[in-house]
């Protein structure tokens, strides 16, 4: 059992973009460490409601920008198609929150030139 680091509450996030099974493995460390998950988001609705029905009581959203514009969440958690990592993230870095993705959050040299003004802007 991990050891809690963050009271109940003191630390809230959100998950976007189910594209891949890492999601799950992603948000139970983050609640392991006594994260709260507050919202899901995906564009497949099928895919959050089966995501909520394995995290009851999580909100369902049906826009990126309800998470975005949710002041007490703090980080985004996301397992997006490889490809939108990047500009998911510089996203949800512009909105305010930190960014957590599976394995690598661009897969070009262009995207990774992006990110790297985006950490420097935020």
């Amino acid at each position: 059992m991990t050891d809690k680091v963050v009271a109940p509450g003191e630390f809230c996030f959100a998950v976007a973009h189910l594209d891949h099974g890492h999601i799950y493995g992603q948000t139970n460390g983050l609640r392991d460490a006594g994260a709260t998950l507050k919202s899901v988001y995906d564009t497949d609705p099928a895919r959050a409601a089966k995501f909520a029905a394995t995290y009851p009581g999580v909100e369902v959203v049906t826009d990126l920008e309800q998470i975005l514009n949710y002041p007490d969440i703090k980080l985004v958690n996301a397992a997006a198609v490889p490809n939108e990592r990047a500009a998911l993230g510089i996203r949800v870095m512009q909105a305010g929150k930190d960014y957590f993705t599976d394995k690598s959050p661009f897969t070009t040299l262009d995207q990774l030139a992006e990110v790297q003004a985006a950490v420097e802007r935020t």
